[in-house]
């Protein structure tokens, strides 16, 4: 169960750990995006599957040709203790070049506290609800 006074306190710091993962995507900073994540930690991309510890440091330079900017949204904390969380934030791509809405969706995440206070990702999920014809033909998708 989620306390009021652990919400507010730790709110802030778990709404950097969000802005910190998607500024690595955007700006394609590999050293920052493994930070973002525990050891074990996961991201699974709907209609790509998932990676997962040692490999993610290999995933910003794997998907970094074409890859949309990411805005994230209405970010919501579900559950909160001490040092594990459960979050999700809505988002929009944006292609980097032109402007154009690629797609959208939710994430479905959960964070755990490090010994240095920081948060980070012990699994990240990218739901679409939605993606352009563009987007879903250059294969970035599948829903």
């Amino acid at each position: 169960m989620t306390s009021q006074n652990a919400l507010y306190q730790e709110y802030p710091a778990l709404w950097h750990a969000y802005a910190r993962i998607f500024d690595a995507l955007d700006e394609n900073k590999s050293e920052e995006f493994v930070d973002c994540f525990t050891s074990e930690g996961v991201i699974f991309v709907q209609g790509r599957g998932e990676t997962r510890g040692r490999e993610l440091q290999h995933y910003i330079a794997r998907t970094a040709s074409g890859r949309p900017c990411h805005h994230f949204t209405n970010f919501l904390v579900t559950a909160v203790s001490d040092a594990k969380a459960r979050a999700r934030a809505n988002f929009v791509l944006v292609g980097a070049s032109d402007g154009e809405l690629y797609a959208r969706g939710h994430t479905d995440d959960s964070l755990e506290k490090g010994s240095d206070g920081n948060w980070r990702f012990s699994g990240i999920q990218f739901l679409f609800n939605w993606a352009s014809v563009k987007y879903r033909s250059g294969g970035r998708v599948k829903l």
